[in-house]
């Protein structure tokens, strides 16, 4: 059984039933080499096809649909050939092949066309009965092609069996849309270009990667790594889980190609665009490079000096203005007494008020300056209150005081009187006793 000489990207190349393991490592030393004209064929399977498709046509416009057969039919699985021509196609065919009128097809014969049929006495003449049944005579079937002396019919001979079965015209279309290696590959170029390839509008060429390839590459990514953040220098490690045919990818390169390219995408590719922003690929500005580091060519600091600094020494020292004194501290506020109007407390440190609420026997608990100032404001106000009712509590007592010192002064105020009044009686006895 032959050896696959290419595989389809979306095989399973673990699977020994496609891909026997012997294959596996040949292609892991050889490298990978992908079906990219679908069905098994490679690039010189394509160029097979190319000349014999040229030797045939006379030219290489491929339709776009054409793909080379894949079988010939014998003479005898022929049922249109008409039973009345059978004797004569042979001669017919090299007549047709001989003729001037048709100079493309007489072409195709090469040498053939200078002296084709040696047997006709006038090769511009038509051919008699005899002549022709001279060369039905000479001539044999081999295969699919007219034998005629030495010279075959190229439109009846079969195809290289490599070729049966190529979508030729999708192939050609992938060759030059970049699909598939060509323009870039300069010995595949030059195969091509000595056929007369057409190679089409430059403008619609992907350059600098294989679709299907990196389509398969940036899937796997995505599976592994979670996200389509793709570094510009990323390349598909060597090893598990990545699938073994990219290995060695430069993925990063191939993203930021897609990158560059956006207008071709968007313009002859459309499908293609949509479906990665499908993926959530972000058509970002294309790198290549890592970015310039910005390195500080200068001295350090204590190196840098200019034209000012070097004279310095020689300056006279700039006199220095004195600082302005610093404001001390404003003085604590003065301790106020238990029972005092309209104290502040707010102003006091929490130690002040620690410190007074025990002076007073109070409690101290709590953790806000609010509280302690609560208190003792109150404590002020109860001291206040009391200090009220004691004095209205004093003042009848001292009302009674007052009137007993007004009696006791009355009573001497008469007694001085009395005492006038019995000096003056007792005045003219002593007048006349004198």
């Amino acid at each position: 059984e032959e050896r696959p000489r290419v595989l389809t990207v979306g095989a399973d190349f673990l699977d020994e039933a496609v891909l026997p393991r012997e294959d596996y490592e040949r292609f892991l030393a050889e490298g990978w080499r992908f079906d990219i004209f679908d069905g098994g064929y490679d690039f010189e399977d394509v160029v097979d096809a190319l000349e014999e498709f040229k030797l045939r046509e006379g030219h290489l416009d491929v339709p776009d649909d054409f793909v080379v057969p894949a079988e010939e039919l014998d003479d005898d699985d022929d049922e249109n050939a008409p039973a009345e021509v059978e004797d004569l196609d042979v001669a017919l065919a090299a007549f047709l092949a001989s003729s001037r009128a048709d100079a493309d097809d007489a072409s195709l014969l090469g040498d053939a066309a200078a002296s084709p049929f040696p047997g006709l006495a006038d090769p511009d003449a038509e051919p008699t009965l005899a002549e022709l049944e001279a060369l039905e005579a000479e001539g044999a079937r081999v295969g699919d092609g007219v034998v005629v002396g030495d010279a075959v019919s190229p439109r009846d001979a079969p195809w290289p069996e490599n070729c049966r079965g190529l979508q030729l015209g999708a192939a050609c279309d992938a060759l030059r849309c970049g699909d598939a290696s060509g323009r870039e590959d300069l010995e595949k170029k030059a195969a091509l270009d000595a056929l007369g390839f057409d190679w089409g509008d430059p403008d619609v060429y992907v350059f600098g990667l294989r679709w299907h390839q990196f389509l398969g590459c940036i899937f796997s990514f995505s599976k592994i790594k979670g996200s389509l953040n793709v570094g510009w220098d990323f390349v598909v490690p060597h090893e598990d889980p990545w699938p073994a045919p990219y290995w060695g990818a430069p993925l990063g390169t191939w993203a930021n190609e897609v990158r560059r390219q956006e207008p071709t995408f968007r313009r002859h590719f459309p499908e293609r665009k949509r479906h990665l922003g499908l993926m959530g690929f972000r058509w970002l500005p294309a790198v290549f490079a890592a970015p310039a580091v910005a390195v500080d060519e200068r001295l350090p600091p204590c190196l840098r000096l200019d034209p000012d600094d070097l004279d310095a020494p020689f300056r006279k020292k700039k006199r220095k203005k004195k600082a302005a004194p610093k404001k001390g501290k404003a003085a604590p506020p003065p301790l106020p007494t238990a029972g005092d109007v309209d104290v502040d407390y707010a102003r006091y440190t929490v130690k002040v008020l620690k410190d007074l609420l025990r002076e007073r026997d109070l409690k101290v608990s709590g953790k806000r300056k609010a509280d302690y100032v609560e208190r003792l404001a109150n404590d002020d106000l109860e001291r206040q209150a009391e200090a009220a009712a004691a004095a209205a509590a004093a003042a009848p007592t001292a009302a009674a005081d007052d009137d007993d010192d007004d009696l006791d002064d009355e009573e001497e105020e008469l007694d001085v009187v009395d005492a006038l009044s019995d000096a003056l009686a007792s005045g003219p006895d002593l007048e006349e006793t004198s």
